[in-house]
């Protein structure tokens, strides 16, 4: 596994688990084996993502562990939401996940946040997410103390977010593709209204961007877009959207009428020039 790249393999994989898995599973250390279901899912879905749906739920039936069914199910509800545009079927899922509880409720709940920023309301949204980092934010304090020389607790989050995302920046520059996935989640984890303050799902969206996955990579930047009035990260986020939406070859009068949109809110931003039609299209 170490040697295929992040968001690739999805053939191997698929020989892997429909033709030898009988004779190999047995060999496999069980952490082992969720790293390989993991990494077939993070590419199945650019195949196909109702067949890679239904391989989330083979797995999810077959695990014991209910940790892991509950990862399974986050997973289904991902697939269904980024790649399928679902919307009912996703909530009942992650609501199902959240009362297993454990490790993936909170997750399961910050996928409620990108649900509810993707149907426009930014205010459940900023309350699911915000739930979350509260929750970390305590935990990670405990015990509280005020030991000489130790950074404040909300100038060492403060700190750990900023780390987090020129981490992720400079790993993605540099093509560490997995090691990315591995940090942006991490970063969603412990700071999941950077999603709305800062950088993260443009950082996130780049990650996809790179394997060429623009399909995963837009519903969360048109969300984005759509719900930020004035952020210092907008231009940036429109110029990938728009990017992806000329990858996946949306329709001319969508593609100028969001850029159109995106040239009168940036009209004193440098960037605006990046919308004019003559560069568009």
């Amino acid at each position: 596994m170490n040697t295929i790249d992040y968001g690739k393999g999805y053939y191997l994989f698929d020989h892997l688990f429909s033709k030898r898995w009988n004779k190999i599973q047995p060999t496999i250390k069980k952490a082992n084996l969720w790293k390989l279901q993991d990494a077939f899912l993070d590419v199945a879905p650019r195949k196909d993502p109702t067949e890679a749906i239904a391989i989330t739920r083979g797995f999810r039936d077959r695990a014991v562990d209910p940790q892991r069914k509950s990862a399974m199910m986050i997973r289904e509800a991902e697939m269904g939401l980024f790649y399928l545009g679902l919307t009912n079927q996703v909530e009942q899922t992650l609501q199902t996940a959240i009362r297993i509880g454990g490790d993936g409720a909170e997750l399961a709940r910050i996928r409620l946040g990108d649900l509810a920023l993707i149907n426009g309301d930014l205010n459940r949204a900023t309350a699911y997410y915000a739930g979350v980092q509260t929750r970390v934010k305590l935990e990670r304090n405990k015990p509280a103390t005020s030991a000489p020389g130790q950074v404040r607790n909300w100038r060492l989050s403060a700190l750990l977010d900023v780390a987090a995302a020129e981490k992720a920046k400079t790993q993605i520059e540099q093509g560490y593709l997995l090691e990315a996935s591995q940090t942006i989640r991490e970063w969603e984890r412990q700071f999941p209204l950077s999603k709305i303050t800062g950088d993260l799902i443009l950082q996130e969206s780049r990650l996809h961007m790179e394997t060429k996955n623009y399909t995963r990579a837009r519903p969360m930047l048109e969300a984005y877009c759509n719900t930020t009035d004035a952020s210092s990260h907008l231009p940036d986020a429109a110029d990938a959207l728009l990017e992806c939406m000329i990858e996946m070859k949306a329709p001319h009068t969508e593609i100028l009428a969001f850029a159109k949109d995106m040239r009168e809110r940036l009209k004193f931003h440098p960037m605006a020039d990046r919308f004019k039609e003559n560069r568009v299209l």
